[in-house]
């Protein structure tokens, strides 16, 4: 079977698609021709977010007191 549908034959298809991504496939939706979106079953769409780091801003943060910005410099770069 093809993991790939247009949003016609996925709206056609929805049950059977679904039925596909529960066991860990994909099925990517294509409008003319272009990817648009991507259908995934919960079990790797929690595998993507953990892989995903959230920042801490409390240390990313940069002490930027007393900088200053020298735009002649900046262009000449």
């Amino acid at each position: 079977m093809k993991d790939e549908y247009s949003i016609t034959q996925a709206r056609e298809n929805l049950f059977d698609l679904i039925r596909r991504v529960e066991t860990g496939g994909q099925i990517r939706i294509s409008r003319r021709g272009r990817v648009v979106a991507r259908l995934i079953g919960e079990p790797g769409c929690e595998r993507t977010v953990a892989r995903k780091q959230s920042i801490n801003w409390g240390n990313q943060l940069v002490d930027l007191r007393n900088f200053k910005f020298d735009r002649d410099d900046a262009n000449a770069r």
